[in-house]
């Protein structure tokens, strides 16, 4: 048996937009996981910010004076898009719980 056919048999066409879509809008996000969206989205503009403004400051042989210019530092961005991201989705993470929980407490109530 060839495995090029095996992987001919199962093969699966790749989902269309429209259906990913659907399957998106079913869910209905909670204040908590819009709040760690939020942070994610802040964490990785701040992170780009902080990054291309950090300055190294180098001394010079003429007259103790110091040349400082300002370079991206990619290790500082790195660190606040982790910080953020942890916490966003820990944010997330417990809306998530209490959308679960939430739905368990209406299926008892019925």
């Amino acid at each position: 048996m060839d495995m090029f056919e095996e992987i001919e048999k199962q093969k699966k066409d790749l989902p269309r937009i429209k259906s990913l879509t659907n399957e998106v809008q079913k869910y209905d996000l909670n204040i908590y996981q819009k709040f760690g969206v939020l942070i994610l989205f802040i964490a990785i503009v701040v992170g780009i910010i902080l990054g291309n403004s950090y300055n190294t400051c180098t001394p010079s042989i003429t007259y103790g004076s110091e040349n400082c210019i300002s370079q991206f530092d990619f290790s500082l961005m790195l660190e606040v898009w982790f910080a953020g991201i942890m916490v966003g989705f820990l944010f997330f993470g417990m809306g998530h719980i209490v959308y679960l929980l939430n739905d368990i407490s209406n299926k008892l109530k019925k």
